[in-house]
């Protein structure tokens, strides 16, 4: 059972050991039953508390979710971070981003899978993720890089392209060919030429190989 949470509160206050507990939990009844499936009775049962110390905790099912999810995604966003370092102009830092956000997400753990359906299927947590793509693209439409409208849809198109790149069950070298035609793909949708965005793709992979 996934314990990622609960591990992290082992020296808190009880308070938030028990939130950590149903924080864990809910990834797990994702991961084994989906999103669908993640009530509060299957959590509070997984979890071996009660359904009134759930709601001692929060106001209900989708709190937890936007809650755990933001906790990921902080993580996530700490582990591309790292990668993409002090990475300039904004087309590249773009583009290993989602190069290495891809291959997070793509790996194996009950916590890829609740961010995963988290990112595609509820807003809010859709609107955070916004909030550094909206940066980099901005970035790379003062620079020159982009040539389009920012906006809620085009953040959509690049979000749900990255997420099908990342569910692909694919071997390695498959998959490395996939990522790279997502990033170009992306590059595109921001108004690139094919051969601008190659061009890009292959600086930016440079950069972190």
């Amino acid at each position: 059972m996934y314990r990622h949470f609960q591990d992290q509160a082992l020296d808190l206050a009880k308070r938030e050991r028990t939130r950590a507990a149903l924080m864990d939990s809910v990834i797990n009844v994702v991961a084994q039953k989906g999103m669908e499936a993640a009530t509060i009775n299957e959590i509070t049962r997984q979890s071996g508390l009660s359904q009134g110390t759930f709601y001692n905790h929060f106001d209900g099912r989708d709190e937890l979710i936007m809650v755990t999810a933001i906790a990921l995604f902080e993580e996530f966003e700490a582990h591309v971070s790292g990668k993409i370092g002090e990475i300039d102009p904004g087309c590249q830092r773009l583009i290993v981003a989602f190069y290495v956000g891809i291959s997070f997400l793509s790996g194996s753990g009950e916590d890829k899978i609740l961010l995963t359906s988290a990112l595609s299927l509820h807003p809010q947590i859709r609107g955070v993720s916004y909030n550094k793509l909206k940066e980099d693209i901005r970035a790379g439409i003062r620079e020159g890089s982009f040539s389009v409208q920012s906006n809620e849809l085009l953040y959509r198109q690049i979000t749900s392209i990255a997420l099908l790149a990342a569910g692909a069950k694919e071997d390695a070298k498959r998959f490395k060919k996939t990522k790279i035609e997502t990033c170009e793909a992306i590059l595109r949708l921001l108004g690139q030429t094919p051969k601008e965005a190659k061009s890009c793709v292959a600086a930016a992979l440079k950069s972190i190989d």
